[in-house]
């Protein structure tokens, strides 16, 4: 991902990154769609950051590195992001910072009652204004 952030750095343009990852070969892997696929995926993450922070990720050491790239997941990806500060942040606070296959499962089947809720609340909207008519 460094490797990435430095290029954006020098170029500027995500467009290009994303190009060099697949034509340039910057993640150096053997088949064109791995590099293509990769690229896009680190890419995504690494534009939830400032080009601030982009410029602290290139130096940061490898401990901070690390650190900034799972801040980059858990602002990319919600569900992630909701289980760290939902589950695994108030397990660490309440003194058990073990998370079981449990705790996942419970986590996992709220958020699903809470999809479908939603999306049967939107489903009925449109038959509602549709039959007052």
């Amino acid at each position: 991902m460094r490797l990435l952030a430095s290029e954006y750095i020098r170029v500027g343009e995500w467009s290009i990154v994303q190009r060099e990852c697949g034509t340039g070969n910057l993640l150096t892997f053997r088949t064109l769609g791995t590099r293509r696929k990769l690229g896009a995926v680190l890419i995504s993450r690494l534009k939830e950051f400032s080009p601030g922070k982009l410029s602290y990720f290139t130096g940061a050491d490898t401990e901070e590195g690390r650190f900034l790239c799972w801040v980059a997941v858990c602002r990319r990806y919600a569900f992630i992001r909701d289980f760290m500060a939902e589950v695994v942040r108030e397990r660490y606070l309440s003194g058990m910072p073990e998370v079981t296959y449990s705790d996942y499962a419970s986590f996992f089947s709220d958020k699903a009652q809470y999809r479908i809720t939603s999306l049967w609340a939107i489903i009925q909207n449109p038959r509602k204004s549709v039959h007052a008519s």
